[in-house]
């Protein structure tokens, strides 16, 4: 019985160490089981973190939205995109960060994810700062395990810099077809000043001829002087057009720039509530420039004051001498120049603007083309000057134009009585209007001329060259600068400075604005006579022509 109770006990003891064993192996994988638990549990949140890191730094943003159209989830470029952080984003809708002009558009947008599936669409969104930026939101539906639709994911992707450059390509198509248009209209008006420069040579030359010629009673004498007037008015106009007409390079002359001043203010300002007030150096010097040109820049800058004070008030001209020196910080050369003031008493320029004013197409006018300060800028420059503006809100803007100053000084009245010169020699007079060749075989009949006429290139070249060679030659040539369908006076002189090489030419036309007539010296010309000339004009380029002196 003894040995039966000890068999029973070793048998007990023997099981209990089985099963602590058992309970040892159990625990041993269960530790192990929980370190690999716990390794994959550290795995997955440092996955999710790499996740998350790559989700917040994810060059576009990204939303989560439920089906109570909240925002379940935002990584941190959506957030910054807003403008705000995240825990003040998420849970909330996304409308409010939608501009409230494109709420319809996002709700149409979000209607159509929950119905197809996917949808895309540019929105304004607002930031919390209040400022906006367009955004393309692209937008995909996820369903549950179950197949039901459980969130949004949707995409935000800023496209301002596509929009900026969308829109940067729409102006300059705009520019280009305004540009276009604008050189239609310049060689149409370049034509019709042509023309009509031919008209007004035959007009004013004939009245010229008619008062110098025969006594006149004084009724008619008196009329034909406003006939004249109105002539001369009607060259002006010509010299706007043909200045709109892509300008060219300048054909000055030297001038006082007082009378210019006055006159343009007073034609530009007739009829308006707007007042002049002129303040003029007494010692002002003289300029050389083209007339022409300089009254579009004086119009451009009175109508733009004129427009600037609706309700009337002052536009003050002020001209004065300035010596510009190396140390002065306006961007001219060294020397004498005339600054001309405009300034106004209107609504002012914003300071964002003045940069950009005389930039080509620039304009804050609902009307405008743009145009009109550029063309103004474009002038200045091609007289050596510069051109700055000042100005405030509510006080008003001022023009300083800088143009470089003459030494040489012309009286005035010597600019507005000049005397027909007469003289000697025998001209060749090249034009294709038989109008204009009737009265310039008048003008230099009387002024003592002999004269030979041609309507053609060919045709000149021709009787030049039997006179050279017969030793009886031409002391002068007048060559009209185009010939429609024939060989102009460009082309022209060439051949005569092949046959004599001190030929004296005076270029001709109603095209002003061609760089020959800027640069005639440069095309073998010795003068420059633009149409639409006075009897004095013509009798004072022959002069000096012969004599070598035009310059």
């Amino acid at each position: 019985m003894k040995n039966f109770k000890l068999t029973e006990k070793s048998s007990l003891e023997l099981e209990n160490k089985n099963i602590l064993h058992e309970l040892l192996v159990h625990q041993e994988e269960l530790r192990s089981q929980n370190e690999d638990l716990l390794k994959a549990q550290a795995e997955i949140e440092r996955s999710n973190q790499k996740y998350q890191e790559l989700f917040d730094m994810a060059p576009v943003g990204y939303l989560v939205i439920n089906v109570q159209q909240t925002i379940h989830d935002i990584n941190q470029t959506c957030a910054k995109m807003l403008g705000n952080y995240k825990k003040f984003i998420v849970g909330k809708p996304l409308f409010p960060f939608v501009a409230k002009e494109c709420r319809d558009k996002l709700y149409a947008h979000f209607k159509k994810v929950w119905k197809v599936g996917k949808a895309y669409e540019e929105i304004k969104f607002m930031r919390s700062d209040g400022s906006s930026f367009p955004a393309a939101l692209e937008s995909i539906l996820v369903c549950d395990d179950t197949g039901i639709p459980s969130q949004c994911r949707t995409t935000l992707t800023d496209i301002t810099q596509r929009v900026k450059a969308e829109n940067e390509k729409r102006n300059l198509e705009n520019q280009l077809h305004q540009k276009q248009k604008i050189d239609a209209i310049g060689s149409l008006a370049g034509g019709l000043a042509h023309d009509f420069n031919n008209i007004l040579a035959v007009i004013m030359g004939n009245i010229d001829y008619a008062l110098l010629r025969w006594e006149i009673e004084k009724d008619l004498h008196d009329i034909l002087l406003n006939v004249l007037k109105g002539a001369n008015k009607a060259k002006k106009i010509t010299q706007q057009l043909l200045t709109f007409a892509k300008g060219g390079a300048p054909i000055k002359k030297l001038m006082a720039i007082e009378p210019l001043i006055e006159e343009t203010a007073e034609f530009v300002l007739r009829g308006s509530n707007t007042k002049c007030v002129f303040q003029f150096s007494k010692d002002l010097m003289q300029i050389n420039g083209d007339e022409g040109q300089l009254n579009q820049v004086l119009s451009n800058l009175i109508i733009n004051a004129d427009q600037a004070m609706p309700e009337g008030g002052e536009v003050l001209f002020h001209a004065r001498n300035i010596k510009i020196n190396s140390m002065t910080s306006l961007p001219l050369e060294p020397g004498n120049y005339v600054c001309i003031q405009v300034k106004d008493q209107g609504i002012g320029i914003d300071r964002r603007h003045l940069l950009k004013i005389f930039d080509p197409y620039f304009t804050t006018k609902n009307k405008g083309s743009g145009l009109g300060l550029s063309t103004v800028y474009s002038i200045v420059q091609k007289h050596g000057g510069h051109i700055s503006v000042e100005s405030e809100l509510g006080k008003g803007t001022s023009f300083y134009i800088y143009l470089p100053a003459s030494t040489k000084k012309v009286s005035l009245a010597k600019q507005t009585e000049e005397l027909v010169l007469k003289g000697e020699g025998k001209i060749l007079v090249m034009d294709d209007e038989e109008s204009i060749l009737d009265m310039q075989e008048r003008l230099l009949g009387w002024m003592g001329y002999d004269t030979v006429f041609a309507t053609d290139g060919h045709q000149a070249i021709e009787l030049y060259k039997e006179a050279y060679q017969s030793k009886e030659p031409f002391d002068l040539v007048i060559l009209d600068l185009t010939i429609p369908g024939g060989m102009g006076g460009a082309k022209v002189i060439k051949e005569l400075i092949k046959i004599d090489p001190q030929v004296k030419a005076i270029v001709s036309s109603g095209y002003s604005n061609n760089p020959v007539m800027a640069n005639y010296k440069d095309y073998g010309f010795s003068g420059v006579l633009p149409k639409g000339f006075a009897m004095k004009d013509i009798s004072k380029v022959i002069k000096e022509t012969l004599a070598g002196k035009q310059s």
